[in-house]
């Protein structure tokens, strides 16, 4: 399927996905459209689990503000857990389900 920027998709996600090509134009076509905005985009060929904790501590060293990131993926937790230097602090919250009113 060729699709532009305003290309309304009718597929689901997982069909439109399952197809090598669209998943490339598209993590392309979203590389570029995030770039254009100043923020920075790291494509991770494999799991990108480590791959988003490593930058999130990178981005913590150099900018010497806290680093958020949000995830469900308990290879994230223990990725953070191990990777996070000692001079580090981590804090780590776990979401309530409910809904707040």
């Amino acid at each position: 399927m060729l699709f532009e920027e305003d290309t309304p998709i009718t597929l689901k996600q997982e069909n439109f996905l399952s197809n090598e090509n669209n998943k490339s134009r598209f993590i392309s076509f979203l590389k570029a459209h995030l770039q254009k905005r100043n923020v920075s985009v790291t494509i991770s060929p494999d799991d990108a689990d480590p791959v988003i904790v490593g930058e999130a501590i990178d981005l913590s060293h150099v900018s010497k503000r806290n680093v958020v990131i949000v995830g469900e993926d308990i290879d994230l937790l223990i990725l953070i857990i191990e990777l996070t230097p000692s001079d580090m602090t981590s804090l780590l919250l776990k979401l309530s389900k409910e809904t707040v009113p």
